[in-house]
């Protein structure tokens, strides 16, 4: 071996050590869960040449530069309901640090992709200023080009068109789909771009949320993308819920926007968003919106979640399309069933991604043995829906999983008037018929995937 090899390998070790240690310090002083951080350690300590890279590539949970530029969501003080009237969750919430909940709004489920599909044409066609659209995944098939269409021909007219979309949520579309919309006068960007830098583009926090804008006064959102599956025709769709949200609460996901679409596309943040003012006045419509991710401190969603667990007096029911939760959130629960709670978690036999359906049967099994009640969908359902008791109803983008609950930017919406409550109840109830209450076999190999899934699900 020459001098120059051994100056190479020389560069390579002290390279890999520096690496190494950095890595080391970072997953020991940032917050993750205690599960999270043992599994980032284990694969660092074991396999450095795969841990140190992975992360790289996909470590980190808050970005100190998007709360910088993160201004506080303000609310009109008149449309801010007392937490005595919201309860405990309200209260936690303001605690740390999320606007309160606001009265005088109208919240209007849409049940399913058509009726999802034609609020969101329709509203398109109502908007006469702006039109501010962000989404995970934006297709490129029937109804991705549909909406591009749709669009593009808002914006010849003069509207202000801004879509914001994930870039790795949507790797599979070209950019070449918004092109009617971009020669039209609309501006297109994607989320960090997964061809920045390691370190720098944290490829793992992705931009999860969903939600479109429109005029400042009216707000489409929830668990759909922008794809046939979620507005296509019903031999494709899955099944799935979105909403339409009129009222001051609006002011909460046009703040977001403006917020991500400033760290996204590097222009000034510029002011805030307007007050909006209500439907209809006195104590209904009471709506909080939750954003969640690395642009907030804390884990607002997460920490709702465990402190409905323990609220609950009646009923505590969770639609999701995957179920990976961390043993504390899973412990809540089933502290919740053993305390005679009707705990329902209702997802799909089998969903779209392989990982967490071997990851999810030990936590639905403790459930289980716990005396709560697992419903299986024989459909792929993609909905996001929790009620507790008749007090509250959480709708909006994040899984029960360690990926939605701390890694990605999320945002939920939760209704605290009875009439929203119920008419979340009933979406369950109504599903309830379809799904089977008895689970599959576990076979020997089975719990051995499930066991080597356990260890990494918290990287899930």
């Amino acid at each position: 071996m020459n001098w120059q090899d051994t100056w190479l390998w020389h560069v390579a070790l002290v390279g890999g050590v520096v690496a190494w240690a950095w890595a080391l310090m970072h997953i020991l002083t940032t917050r993750y869960t205690s599960a999270g951080t043992s599994a980032w350690l284990l694969a660092i300590i074991l396999l450095p040449y795969v841990g140190v890279p992975l992360y790289a590539l996909f470590g980190g949970r808050k970005l100190t530069r998007i709360k910088r530029r993160k201004q506080t969501i303000r609310l009109r003080a008149e449309t801010v309901v007392n937490p005595s009237v919201t309860g405990e969750i309200d209260r936690l919430l303001r605690g740390l640090g999320i606007p309160g909940a606001t009265c005088g709004n109208n919240l209007e489920l849409l049940e399913h992709g058509a009726a999802a599909r034609q609020a969101l044409i329709r509203m398109i066609a109502d908007a006469s200023e702006t039109i501010d659209l962000l989404t995970y995944v934006f297709k490129d098939d029937a109804t991705g080009r549909e909406m591009v269409s749709l669009l593009a021909a808002k914006a010849k007219a003069g509207v202000k068109i801004r879509l914001l979309y994930d870039s790795l949520g949507s790797h599979a579309t070209r950019r070449s789909l918004f092109q009617p919309l971009i020669e039209a006068g609309g501006q297109v960007v994607a989320f960090m771009p997964t061809n920045w830098w390691p370190f720098r583009a944290r490829t793992n926090l992705r931009n999860h949320r969903k939600l479109i804008v429109l005029d400042h006064r009216v707000v489409w959102s929830g668990g759909m993308n922008i794809g046939d599956e979620y507005l296509g025709p019903k031999r494709k769709r899955w099944i799935d819920v979105a909403f339409t949200l009129e009222g001051p609460a609006v002011q909460g996901f046009a703040e977001i926007f403006r917020s991500d679409w400033a760290f996204a596309s590097g222009e000034p943040l510029g002011p805030p968003a307007a007050p909006v003012k209500p439907v209809f006045y006195g104590d209904e419509g009471v709506v909080q919106v939750v954003p969640s991710g690395p642009d907030v401190d804390n884990d607002p969603l997460y920490a709702a979640l465990v402190a409905m667990a323990f609220e609950a007096r009646e009923r505590l029911w969770i639609a999701t399309p995957y179920f990976v939760p961390n043993e504390p959130l899973n412990e809540a629960l089933c502290f919740a069933a053993v305390r005679g709670i009707d705990v329902r978690v209702i997802l799909p036999r089998k969903s779209n991604h392989k990982l967490p359906d071997l990851a999810r049967g030990p936590f639905l099994r403790d459930l289980q043995r716990a005396g709560a009640k697992i419903h299986l969908v024989e459909e792929m359902m993609h909905a996001k829906i929790v009620v507790m008791d008749d007090a509250l109803a959480l709708h909006g983008s994040a899984n029960i999983d360690a990926r939605s609950l701390f890694l990605n930017f999320e945002i939920g919406t939760i209704c605290y008037s009875r009439k929203d409550v119920d008419t979340a109840r009933r979406w369950i109830e109504a599903l309830l018929p379809r799904t089977s209450v008895r689970p599959a076999p576990i076979t020997h190999v089975a719990r051995f995937q499930e066991g080597v899934m356990r260890l990494v699900a918290p990287l899930l």
